[in-house]
């Protein structure tokens, strides 16, 4: 892993967790939405799909090195290819649905808790920029919308 993404990354989760201690319902969206990314990003760098796509490449390299590039004209060859393929998309389709899809609902949860600080509420920005929660078909709403009532609200009550 490049240093760089991982003090990215650190600092990322760092600015979540100083913004806890205030209000339990965020709380609870910051812990679970660190723990589904973490989770997410540990499984695709060493988790059942990222075995799974080196297997399936170390499959390809032996198919190739025993039939050759044409590889794919010789019936033995492609049956191989194709189970190898199909343990892929099987793992793919397991990762979605273990790590990804959790991962996208707690963004959205914490996307739409409402932000207890200024940290918490440019935490909550930071998040929504980070998973482009703006293009998700499942944010019920506006994330401009969701961040002017945030900073609004805590306005009023610094007021």
């Amino acid at each position: 892993m490049d240093p760089n993404s991982m003090t990215a990354r650190l600092t990322f989760k760092q600015a979540g967790l100083t913004t806890l201690g205030l209000d339990a319902a965020w709380d609870r969206a910051v812990q679970r939405y660190l723990r589904c990314e973490t989770l997410y990003y540990a499984a695709d760098a060493f988790g059942p799909l990222a075995k799974e796509q080196e297997r399936h490449t170390l499959e390809v390299m032996d198919i190739e090195g025993k039939y050759g590039r044409g590889w794919k004209a010789q019936p033995e060859a492609a049956r191989r290819h194709d189970i190898s393929f199909k343990g892929l998309i099987k793992a793919e389709e397991d990762h979605v649905r273990q790590f990804a899809e959790p991962y996208w609902r707690a963004a959205n949860e914490l996307a739409l808790t409402p932000a207890p600080s200024l940290a918490a509420a440019m935490f909550k920005a930071a998040v929504m920029e980070h998973d482009e929660i703006d293009t998700s078909r499942d944010f019920p709403a506006k994330c401009m919308e969701v961040l002017q009532a945030d900073f609004a609200r805590l306005s009023r009550e610094a007021a």
